[in-house]
Order: C-alpha cells, then structure tokens, then sequence
C-alpha cells in the first residue's frame, strides 16, 4: 500500500508532463468512449422499439443527466479540493473531504428518490414528452427515480479516485458496469418484454454494480486517500471548497438537462403532430454522436484535472503550464480528425438510428454541422477544466453557463430563420460562441501564469547561482 501510495504521489510531482497527462487521460478517455458507445447501442435498441421509444429515451436522457449532476457536485468539487490538499501534503483533510463528499452523495441519492417517484409522468411532460411519448417516457424516469442513489454515489468515487491518481480503478468501475448495461439492454427489453421499463432498469442495475466495484477499492485499502466513517466531520468551509467548483459542474450539468428539454420542446413546435416525435428523435441522435466527441475531450480534462491540480497546489507553475499547453495541442488534433469524420460520415451515423427518413435527414444534417465547431472545442473544455483544478468558480461556472444559453438561444433564432436546418445546426453555433468565451476568460489567467513562470524560472537562476558560489 505504502509503495503503491508514494509511486502516485511522485508521479503526479516529477513525471514527465506528456506521459503524466496522457496515463491519467487514458482509462478517463475509455471509461467515457464506453459510456458514449453504451448511449449509442441503447439509442440502437430503442431505435428497435420505433421512433416512440427513441423519443422516450431522449425525453428520460435529461433526467439521468440531472443524477449525474448532482453527483457531479460533490464529485467534482472534492476532487478538486483533494487535488489541491494532496499537493499541500494535507492527508488527514483529503480523507475528511472523501468521507464528506460520499455521505453527503448517499443522502442526496436517497432524497432524490422520495422526491421524484411521485412526479415522474410531471417530470416527462417537464422534459419535452408530447401526447405521444407520455407513457413511455414516464416509465423510463420512474424507475431511473428509484435507483438515483447509484448514479450519484459512482460519480463521487470516479472523481475521487482519478483526482488521486487511481485513474485505472476508475476505468474498472465505469467499464465493467457499462459493459453490463449494454448486456442487460437486448436481454431485459426483448427476451423479457419489458420495453422501455427494460432499458431503464438496466442502466438502474449497471450503476449498481459499478458504484460497488468503486467503492471495493477504498474498502479494500487500495487507495491513496482512505475512506473512514468517522472522518465525517463536516463543516461549512469544507463544503464551501467542495462546492465552490462542484456548483459549476453541478450548473453546467443541469443547464445541459434544461438545455435538452427545451430543444424536445422547440423540436416538437417545429415538428408538430406529425413529425415531432421524430425531430425530437433526431436531435436525440445528434445529442448523442456529439456526446461521443466531446466524451474524449472530457476524459482527457478529467485526466488533465488532478495533474494541474496537485502542481498548483505544490507550487509548481511550469509544470501547470506544460500541461496545458500540451492539452490543447492534443484536444485540437482530435477536433480536426471529428470534423472530417463528421463531413464524410453524417448520413452513415445517422443511419445508426434509425431508417426512417423523417429522423435520418434532419439527424444528418444536424452531424455534419458538427464539423464547424469540432476543432475549437478542444479549448473550450481544457479550459473550462483547467478554472474547475485552479478552484476559479466564476470562471467555470461562466463557461458552464455560456454554452447552453447560447445552444438554447441558437435554437430558437436559427429555427425561425432557417427552420429545421437552423435548428439542426444550433449545437455547432453555441459550441463556437462558447469557445470564443473562453478565448476572452483564458487570456488574463495566460498573462497571470506567464509572470508566474517568469518569477520562478528568474529564482531558480537565483539559486543556482548561489549555490555554485557556496561550492
């Protein structure tokens, strides 16, 4: 334990930066493809059940956003705060901000279940569900309601564990209880007739199972930051560190959630009684082949995330810098690769869902839009990761804002201009308009890290000097 303990202490500090990033990224990066390929196939089932189901699943999609978000919170937020109190050698507080951050997630869980199974058919109509989708979609979130404690509690322990370095037990855990959720899909909805109550269970099951798998490495002592009941000590400035980041990525979760049901919404004005549901299905679509994209560039923040973190905290600002710098070489390449992708595959990727012409053609045209925005989204999300390690809560919480307003307000002025292209195309412009947000936010930090990197490069000149003068 004492050596495995050290070894990521000492890599976080002297690693090489490109190496470092990219095995932090690495499980973060897979664990997310496998969840964005799990929303896929479980679009591909639904798509097997007719375009209502689809639709049903996108009006639910939201709502197991919100049980991510609230997991978010206090995940994202203590992550950081450990990351920061990790570099500090601050042990005895990291293991008080685990201890603080999964029994607060367990509560939350469990009100989140009394609170929403009695509202679930309100819920759906809140979310976008028309006439047609009600009883499906009010299906899929009432049991998504009564399991909200495992969604919530395994993204407190994912965030903990790669903020500590233990990016591979964070992989185990999101893999192994995504790869159930596509096993159970085919298995509960088909073979047992369930429908979508089926796929609902199944992604229910799934957390289940994952949230154990995380929580077995701490119970097993396998961790670097140990996690004790008794060290559940809460108090108003722990929760105001946590909180301080989590309430950005708890906001942007929850705008992204608002964001949906509003598109459901203008989807189905736009579509109207004969073809609502299948614009509601087809922004589904594009949803979830952006989701794929910006998954990557996710996991690779989240990787990104405790190396900036742990530096800033032991006062290391060139290795801050260098890993930044390398994020956004990395994440830029990878947009101009999603871009052609985008451009010469939209009517194949669209054709993943459905064959039905009313959802395949806008969903097409809506990916092939994506190609605009794909190589500058890479900063968007370094940078909106890299205010969340520093704890700059205004900074995070205006980029995790900025994006879905402008999604929302795109899809609303580019639909009456250019009807369901523009609609189609609001995605790619609120991506753009965010990116050049962060471009206005990351300037003074760059000019500000800069100076830092100049002062200490001047210090050690400094000390080297003087120590040559001593021998």
């Amino acid at each position: 334990m004492e050596a495995a303990s050290d070894s990521r202490e000492i890599a976080l500090r002297v690693e090489k930066i490109p190496k470092l990033v990219m095995k932090m990224s690495l499980p973060a990066i897979v664990a997310m493809i496998v969840m964005s390929i799990y929303n896929i196939v479980d679009a591909l089932f639904m798509g097997m059940l007719g375009t209502e189901a689809l639709g049903a699943a996108t009006v639910g999609y939201p709502f197991f956003m919100i049980l991510t978000a609230l997991g978010l919170m206090f995940g994202m937020g203590g992550a950081s705060y450990q990351s920061r109190l990790l570099g500090e050698q601050k042990m005895d507080m990291a293991e008080k901000t685990v201890a603080t951050v999964f029994v607060s997630g367990a509560i939350l869980g469990l009100a989140a279940t009394l609170l929403t199974v009695p509202f679930s058919g309100r819920i759906a109509v809140l979310f976008g569900a028309n006439e047609q989708l009600f009883s499906a979609s009010r299906d899929y979130i009432l049991v998504l309601s009564m399991g909200a404690v495992f969604p919530i509690l395994s993204m407190c322990a994912n965030n903990l564990l790669r903020a500590e370095g233990s990016a591979l037990y964070s992989l185990v855990g999101m893999g192994i209880g995504t790869i159930i959720n596509i096993a159970l899909d085919p298995l509960l909805m088909f073979t047992f007739q369930m429908g979508v109550k089926g796929a609902a269970l199944a992604t229910v099951i799934s957390q289940a199972v994952g949230m154990v798998l995380l929580f077995s490495f701490y119970f097993r002592k396998k961790t670097l930051v140990a996690f004790h009941f008794k060290q559940f000590h809460p108090n108003l400035n722990m929760y105001a560190q946590i909180l301080k980041v989590g309430g950005a990525a708890f906001l942007q979760q929850l705008l992204v959630t608002i964001t949906m049901a509003l598109m459901n919404a203008r989807a189905g004005v736009l579509g109207g009684a004969v073809m609502g549901a299948a614009l509601i299905a087809a922004i589904g679509a594009v949803n979830r082949i952006s989701m794929l994209g910006y998954s990557v560039m996710m996991g690779f923040g989240q990787g990104l995330q405790p190396v900036i973190g742990y530096n800033f905290g032991a006062n290391q600002p060139i290795r801050v810098r260098k890993a930044i710098d390398f994020a956004f070489l990395v994440t830029t390449g990878f947009g101009v690769i999603l871009a052609i992708v985008s451009f010469t595959s939209s009517m194949g990727l669209a054709g993943l869902f459905s064959n039905n012409l009313n959802v395949l053609e806008p969903a097409s045209k809506g990916i092939k839009l994506l190609t605009i925005s794909w190589p500058f989204t890479g900063f968007f999300f370094v940078t909106q990761v890299l205010f969340q390690a520093l704890g700059r809560s205004k900074q995070a919480i205006a980029l995790a804002s900025a994006r879905q307003i402008f999604v929302v307000l795109f899809s609303y002025v580019l639909s009456l201009q250019f009807g369901v292209d523009g609609f189609m195309g609001a995605l790619s412009a609120g991506m753009l308009l965010a990116t050049l947000l962060a471009v206005v936010l990351y300037i003074p930090y760059h000019r500000e890290l800069a100076n830092i990197v100049k002062q200490r490069n001047a210090e050690m000149v400094k000390d080297s000097r003087t120590t040559l003068s001593i021998d």
